[in-house]
């Protein structure tokens, strides 16, 4: 009698759809979990590392510097970057049938608009698209936001808004060693920004901020500030006067004589060039999400698309572990035999780049760093891809079943 030898699975394949923080982290706890799986990695932007690249703040380089963990997520073997892929446009959900398991690790890159009565004509800006613009994301070329004004309102407490006013206050000798893109800088007019009035929803015991940014933003030689009438950093000649009142909701946005006026629940008014919301962040890519739920048998949420909210790096790499360990054991209970899944590289090849290329333009972006800039970033797609040309770069075509 013959023996007879059961057929072995092949390893498991799983794509993560975002390649910030929260997908870096999930490849990286998947490929200890799973040491024989093949992980795609992919994302909208040409460029990996999403919230870490174009979401901090370019002067924290500090927070930035854990980069170089996640590039060995990637050097390491067995996870593979695809960049400038959009889900809902370059690859539908269905097209993710090629992968036993997908993490989606989206994020949340839309700005939170307040719940109230908005003027059409009225200027309202969400911070996230101010940051991302100074980070010089590549999916906002071309975006048309100019100068914000000399007088602004922002409605927010938490980190975000402390991060705007210390961009807008820094002066040029503070933002030496950042990454901050001074074209966007410019067209911003940061620098004739002369008031801001920041309201808080609640009381000051619940503000979200950290407070060693709050001690950060006092710190700063051209800052005012005053919390409810209280001076708690500068001098009233200061170049930026920062006004934080506590207890003010927001009831109406209104426009008039060329202005934002802001009202709140308390009956006060307040008038500026721009209100700024720093209220958090929501999916732009619900429907999305819930079609890759519908049509795909193995689909687990990641971070912010799962929780709502964006949280630091610490809180990433836990959602990370979390995800990581849901996609194990619901693969762990297919007991499929082997099969040949199909493959989207028709669907990928548009428009993609990979870890490789990305470690060439990190080098030229560092290379062609200006005075006090630790880089000069690759702003646009083209300029990615023009970069790439001349850095002799060739984009193969992509097989996820090639490693």
């Amino acid at each position: 009698m013959t023996a007879t030898t059961a057929p072995t699975a092949p390893p498991h394949r799983v794509a993560i759809i975002g390649a910030g923080p929260t997908g870096c982290y999930t490849a990286q706890a998947l490929r200890k979990m799973m040491p024989t799986a093949e992980i795609t990695v992919l994302d909208a932007s040409p460029l990996p590392y999403g919230l870490l690249r174009n979401g901090i703040a370019p002067d924290h380089q500090g927070m930035k510097s854990v980069s170089r963990q996640y590039d060995r997520v990637f050097t390491a073997g067995g996870v593979r970057f695809v960049g400038g892929v959009r889900l809902g446009e370059h690859l539908m959900p269905q097209d993710l049938a090629a992968f036993d398991g997908v993490v989606l690790a989206t994020g949340l890159e839309r700005d939170r608009m307040p719940a109230v009565p908005i003027d059409p004509a009225a200027r309202v800006i969400g911070a996230g698209r101010i940051l991302r613009l100074l980070n010089g994301d590549p999916r906002l070329a071309g975006d048309p936001l100019g100068a914000l004004g000399e007088d602004l309102v922002v409605t927010g407490t938490g980190n975000v808004a402390v991060d705007l006013l210390r961009l807008v206050a820094k002066t040029d000798a503070e933002l030496a060693g950042s990454d901050i893109v001074d074209d966007a800088r410019d067209r911003l007019a940061l620098g004739a920004v002369r008031s801001v009035t920041v309201l808080g929803r609640g009381a000051r015991s619940a503000a979200r901020w950290d407070e060693a940014m709050m001690t950060e933003l006092c710190a700063l030689s051209s800052v005012h500030v005053t919390i409810d009438g209280e001076v708690v950093a500068g001098d009233p000649s200061a170049r930026v006067r920062i006004d934080i009142r506590f207890d003010q909701p927001l009831a109406a946005v209104e426009a008039e004589g060329g202005s934002t006026v802001v009202r709140t629940t308390t009956g006060s008014t307040f008038r500026g060039d721009a209100l700024i919301t720093a209220l958090g962040f929501v999916s732009a890519v619900d429907d999305l999400i819930e079609e890759t739920e519908r049509v795909l048998p193995v689909v687990v949420r990641a971070g912010g698309s799962s929780t709502g909210a964006l949280g630091n790096l610490a809180q990433n790499r836990i959602a990370a572990k979390d995800a990581a360990a849901r996609i194990v054991a619901l693969l762990a209970s297919d007991d499929r035999l082997p099969r040949d899944l199909p493959s989207p590289a028709a669907a990928l090849a548009r428009g993609w780049t990979c870890f490789e290329d990305w470690q060439s333009l990190d080098r030229i972006e560092r290379e062609r760093a200006g005075a006090h800039r630790c880089r000069r970033k690759l702003t646009s797609e083209s300029e990615i891809r023009s970069a790439l040309a001349t850095s002799g770069a060739v984009l193969p075509q992509l097989d996820v079943r090639t490693a």
